[in-house]
């Protein structure tokens, strides 16, 4: 009892001196107790009890994976406690394979940690390593095929399969119990079709109307077992290129292969008895091989419905039109054929297959060193192609030019005037990329990619447009490419447009025009005359604008039987164009072109039998085909100095032309270019002429031709192309010897010297 009366009498003392310190005595309870004895007997008194605030822990030494690490942390009564860091775990980079595992063996690999430590371990058993599909046994139409996959490692077989044969997806109709016919083409996947001769033990026999209708197969080979191909089985096919007949077939139904633009040749089987008309209609057909006893025509009137046959031949040894290029890229053939001494076609070479299938391709600007048409149905099937650049030395585009291009988003399209029509352009070619402005979309090249009008945005029936400008730097446009907008009220045509279709125009009743005397005109604000689009009902001159630059009156009948009562016309220079042929126009008596004409074009004039007198600008190049032919009145013809080409029948039958002058300069005049022209008399024929074709000058009867070189040098002509015709030289001074086979001037007339 003693002890715990002492322990409570210092008790103040002790709290004192406590608060002196530093420590923080809130850091921890103030008491706590202690022991001691009292009679034996343990009990707890109070006893004083100070806590150290320490700080946060100090890193002395840094712990790695090799070492420990030390740390401490101090009171602010100098009292420190201190311990150790563990050793840090390693630290790996990745794996560092040194034996790759296979299906057949492990593999192995480490990873390292920067101390050096090095671990260590196998890679396990690795799955086997496939091959694509192995053909054991192709499938046919009438034979289940066989594949498998195989590992590359150990080569054991996996994934063996059956693959049916195509001729089981086909739909069949059953006729009795030994024979069927096809349906329909089912669920055939692929482009190149063989019809099966069996069919679950029956004869095919015959392949039904509308059988392949539009669907997209590449090639068809037809047994000999199947005797009829009824009424449009294969029409409507543009992407078939090859055609195979078998000995046995021995009819063709009408429509049966019409439009099938791809084919080019084709060969008809000695059994074929029987061919329905317009069997091939529409077909780029150009040559057939025919061993049947059929008659085949070519020309306009075939009879089995192709637009222009080239070729007809009796033996498959005879050589084909169709050519390749040495490079081996192209197919092309030259259009022309001789049927009676007449010439069926232009003469012209047509590229008409593309055969190699690149991503980009660049047409080339010569064929066997000759320009050339791109034709119809040209690239067809090529599935690498994405981008195609048509030369600018093109002479035309037919129409269907691309076929199941499904990769193609760029058309890149020269700067020059040339007959391109948007009907069927692109077949299933989804990915075509156009520019579009305002309502239209374009086709151009990298420098102007707004060069053609293609068409305008939802083009059919779109009657909420009521006007429409046609970009700035727009100068051609597709055929085709305003048809159905017969709400529009209001057209802009940029100046430098140059062919705009105005027969679409006839379509736009609500569009408003501008007149000037007898003219109709369309343009722009700056220039409301640049188009001359129709004439005054009723008419019979007609002055063009001196601001007009394309005469192109529309192409309806009413448009044109307005046109056609003109008596006079009058063109001035500002004109570049004339999109209209004045063909078997009978009214027309005189025409006066006063400037801008490059080219009077083929039949520009044939026909017109009232025509009289012709006023032709310098600048004038070339008159082409037929361009006067058949001009019965016209007496005179002044020839401009410019001209250097006058191309076949250019003057044939105008038989009341008397006396023509051709000026130095031309160095072509072609065949029947002036025959049947019973009244000329003199021909003066320029020293600069190289070539003049067979019967030029047929059945001229009183033609005197005058040459203005000497005999050697028309000998050379004469000799090559057969000229029978008088002909005298020229010669300044009276030749001393057989001065009457020369000639000279006398007031402006040649004159023969007399000897």
């Amino acid at each position: 009892m003693k002890k715990i009366k002492t322990c409570l009498l210092l008790l103040p003392m002790v709290i004192g001196i406590f608060s002196l310190t530093s420590c923080d005595l809130e850091s921890g309870p103030l008491f706590g107790y202690g022991d001691s004895e009292e009679n034996g007997n343990q009990i707890k008194i109070p006893s004083i009890f100070h806590r150290h605030k320490y700080s946060d822990w100090i890193i002395e030494t840094k712990a790695t994976c090799t070492r420990k690490g030390s740390k401490y942390k101090e009171c602010d009564c100098g009292e420190i406690i201190e311990e150790e860091i563990p050793r840090t775990d390693h630290n790996y980079g990745e794996w560092v394979v040194t034996l790759n595992s296979s299906c057949v063996s492990k593999g192995k690999r480490y990873k390292k940690c920067e101390c050096g430590e090095k671990v260590e371990e196998e890679i396990p058993i690795g799955n086997h390593e496939l091959t694509d599909w192995i053909i054991d046994k192709l499938s046919t139409d009438t034979e289940d095929g066989i594949k498998h996959k195989e590992c590359k490692v150990c080569h054991k077989s996996f994934d063996k399969e059956v693959t049916p044969c195509e001729a089981t997806k086909l739909e069949y109709e059953i006729i009795d119990s030994d024979t069927c016919a096809i349906k329909s083409i089912g669920t055939y996947s692929k482009k190149d079709v063989i019809i099966p001769e069996m069919h679950e033990g029956r004869k095919v026999v015959a392949i039904r109307e509308g059988a392949f209708r539009s669907r997209d197969i590449t090639s068809v080979k037809i047994p000999g077992s199947v005797k009829t191909i009824e009424k449009s089985a294969f029409s409507w096919c543009g992407s078939l290129i090859k055609l195979e007949l078998s000995e046995g077939v021995t009819s063709i139904g009408e429509y049966a292969f019409s439009w099938c633009y791809g084919l080019r040749s084709i060969t008809l089987p000695k059994s074929l008895t029987n061919i329905e008309q317009w069997a091939f209609s529409s077909c780029r057909i150009i040559e057939i091989y025919n061993l049947s006893d059929l008659k085949i025509e070519t020309g306009y009137n075939s009879t089995i419905g192709i637009n222009y046959l080239l070729a007809v031949h009796k033996s498959l040894d005879e050589e084909s039109i169709i050519k390749t290029t040495s490079d081996g890229l192209y197919e092309y053939y030259i259009n022309a054929i001789y049927v009676e001494n007449y010439t069926y076609g232009d003469g012209k070479y047509y590229l008409t297959r593309v055969k190699n299938d690149r991503e980009v391709i660049n047409l080339p600007s010569e064929i066997d060193g000759h320009k050339y048409v791109l034709g119809n149905s040209s690239f067809v099937n090529l599935k690498n192609l994405k981008k195609v650049t048509i030369n600018k030395d093109i002479l035309r585009l037919e129409e269907n030019i691309f076929v199941n291009c499904e990769n193609l988003t760029t058309v890149n399209l020269p700067d020059t005037d040339i007959y391109m029509s948007r009907y069927d352009f692109f077949t299933n070619c989804p990915n075509i990329k156009f520019n579009e402005f305002d309502n239209g979309l374009y086709l151009g090249n990298d420098e102007n990619p707004y060069l053609y009008l293609y068409g305008m945005k939802n083009n059919y029936y779109q009657n909420e447009i009521t006007s429409f400008k046609i970009h700035d730097d727009t100068k051609y446009m597709f055929n085709g490419a305003l048809n159905y907008n017969n709400s529009i009220t209001d057209i802009s045509i940029p100046d430098g447009f140059i062919n705009l279709n105005t027969y679409e125009l006839s379509n736009f009743k609500k569009l408003k025009y501008n007149t000037y005397e007898n003219g109709i005109y369309i343009g722009n604000k700056n220039n409301p005359y640049l188009y001359l689009v129709k004439v005054k009902p009723g008419t019979t001159t007609l002055n063009v604008n001196e601001n007009t630059k394309v005469f192109n009156i529309n192409g309806s009948e009413e448009s044109i039987n307005d046109l056609k009562k003109m008596k006079k016309i009058t063109i001035p220079k500002s004109v570049v164009k004339i999109n209209n042929s004045f063909q078997n126009y009978s009214n027309l008596v005189e025409i006066n072109i006063l400037g801008g004409l490059k080219t009077v074009r083929n039949s520009e004039f044939y026909g017109c039998s009232s025509l009289e007198k012709v006023t032709l600008p310098e600048g004038l190049t070339t008159i082409e085909n037929n361009a006067f032919s058949w001009c019965t009145s016209l007496k005179t013809i002044n020839l401009p100095s410019t001209l250097t080409s006058i191309e076949s029948s250019a003057f044939d039958g105008c038989s009341s032309l008397e006396n023509v002058v051709i000026p130095e300069g031309v160095t072509s005049i072609g065949s029947w270019a002036f025959s049947d022209c019973t009244r000329i008399g003199s021909l003066i024929i320029p020293k600069s002429v190289k070539q003049i074709d067979n019967n030029a000058f047929d059945n001229c009867n009183k033609a005197i031709l005058y040459y203005s070189g000497n005999k050697e040098d028309f000998n050379q002509i004469e000799g090559k192309y057969n000229i029978s015709k008088k002909v005298y030289y020229y010669s300044e001074s009276k030749p001393a010897t057989n001065a009457s086979s020369y000639w000279h001037y006398v007031d402006g007339k040649p004159v023969t010297w007399n000897n």
